[in-house]
């Protein structure tokens, strides 16, 4: 990727300080490039056990780094937990280091429990074309697949498509992308740093919890 300085809203983009493949606007350091050097982390539900298996090991033979966070055995296990293991390692760096795979029945749990994580960008393409299209345009890092409707092979190609898509591999042509990212990374702030209404203890809380006790 060529050397990256030039203006962008009336602020500095640069080459990030973490490599190559990151760029820095403002305060946010965003990854651009594919997802190739990165660790891959992996889960499922029990309904997502068996291609979260074949698909992992099928990612290792094709040199991905592949870091499986379970289940270990296919028993019955709830969805928003495998999800959320996955979305904090990727939400950790934002996806610079890390992106996630997550299955489940229909692909819709995990995507719904990783959007909650901040960092982390979700998306469940149905297809080759689409996988490519929400790492260049949205720059997702987190694959939400569903073992019910995707076949082995569809799952794959999905998957190696979406791992090798780079977001922003042309600073000209791609500028409307990464200024879409932009609003869409900031948003993830504004709910960090919202305070909550009640907290736990507190005197308006408490007489809250109190009046509904008597109803």
């Amino acid at each position: 990727m060529e050397p990256l300085l030039r203006a962008y809203n009336g602020r500095t983009m640069k080459k990030g300080v973490a490599g190559a493949e990151t760029v820095r606007v403002g305060s946010i350091l965003v990854a651009t490039g594919s997802h190739a050097g990165k660790t891959i982390y992996i889960s499922s539900d029990h309904r997502g056990f068996l291609l979260k298996k074949r698909l992992g090991a099928a990612l290792r033979r094709r040199g991905w780094k592949v870091a499986d966070l379970g289940p270990r055995r296919q028993v019955s296990t709830d969805y928003p937990v495998m999800a959320m293991k996955v979305a904090r390692a990727v939400g950790r760096s934002s996806g610079r280091q890390a992106a996630g795979i997550g299955i489940c029945g229909s692909s819709i749990g995990m995507m719904i429990a990783a959007a909650k994580v901040g960092g982390v960008h979700p998306a469940n393409p149905p297809d080759v074309s689409g996988a490519r299209t929400t790492r260049r345009h949205n720059n997702t890092n987190f694959l939400a697949l569903s073992a019910e409707r995707t076949p082995f092979k569809r799952a794959l190609a999905i998957a190696l498509a979406w791992l090798a898509e780079p977001f922003y591999s042309d600073p000209v042509a791609d500028r409307r992308y990464l200024r879409r990212y932009l609003q869409t990374a900031k948003l993830d702030r504004q709910r960090d740093t919202r305070k909550p209404r009640f907290r736990a203890g507190s005197r308006s809380g408490s007489r809250r919890g109190s009046r509904r006790g008597r109803r």
